[in-house]
């Protein structure tokens, strides 16, 4: 008995770590729409629509690319703009995990991506008559 109330004071205080980070792929996407292609600033959509996108990050073919061909667009209220997000991977940081002691025996699911916006969207006018 006196084991398991020393073992359970020195988990308490951490400075025995039972529990480990073990990481999961997630799909943090809301409302997924399939990206057909991408052509410096414009986003051609599977269902046809073209939007126009206004990102500071990187090349926008590249973030596509890394987010499966997959993006989220949010339109705004009252607006013709639209917020666009991507699935962007993520990287643990175990020491939250750490003791002076670790003992790998309980893992604790820790998703890997992470939903993030990378600017916004105009529907561009495709001179539909």
């Amino acid at each position: 008995m006196l084991i398991l109330v020393g073992l359970f004071v020195c988990c308490s205080l951490g400075i025995i770590q039972l529990h480990y980070p073990r990481a999961f792929e997630n799909d943090p996407l809301l409302t997924p729409v399939q990206v057909d292609s991408v052509s410096g600033f414009t986003l051609t959509l599977r269902d046809g629509r073209v939007f126009t996108v206004d990102t500071s990050e990187e090349s926008l073919d590249q973030i596509v690319k890394e987010s499966g061909y997959r993006v989220d667009l949010e339109p705004l209220p009252q607006s013709t703009h639209s917020i666009v997000y991507v699935k962007r991977r993520g990287w643990i940081c175990g020491n939250s995990w750490l003791g002076v002691i670790n003992i790998p025996m309980i893992p604790d699911d820790v998703p890997i991506n992470r939903r993030k916006q990378i600017g916004t969207a105009t529907l561009a006018d495709q001179g539909l008559d």
